[in-house]
């Protein structure tokens, strides 16, 4: 399995942030303009290079309002299109969704 990182909005912020990442050192970077537009309009975004593909997708709360953009890089195969590697994202973020769900739940 590859990485992810999780960019928000921090309040009183006009550009998002790495909240959330397997790399400490990511933790605070700014994210870019498709970052924000995965915050802002939920857009998929997907990118590959030679061993790895990488799928940015919105992470909802249990209102569907857009908390997160997930960013999951993973490594790709003969034949990744951006379905399939979407496709194979889609089961990690919904697992996050989950776990915010359950622990929001618990804070009630």
């Amino acid at each position: 399995m590859g990485s992810r990182s999780v960019y928000a909005m921090p309040a009183g912020k006009s550009e998002p942030r790495v909240i959330a990442s397997g790399k400490a050192s990511d933790l605070g970077e700014p994210g870019g303009q498709q970052e924000k537009q995965c915050l802002e309009q939920g857009t998929v975004f997907y990118g590959k290079d030679k061993d790895t593909v990488t799928v940015m997708m919105a992470l909802h709360d249990r209102n569907g309002e857009i908390v997160a953009a997930v960013k999951v890089t993973m490594n790709t195969f003969f034949g990744q299109t951006d379905q399939n590697a979407a496709a194979r994202a889609r089961p990690i973020i919904k697992f996050m969704e989950r776990r915010i769900i359950g622990s929001l739940d618990k804070l009630e």
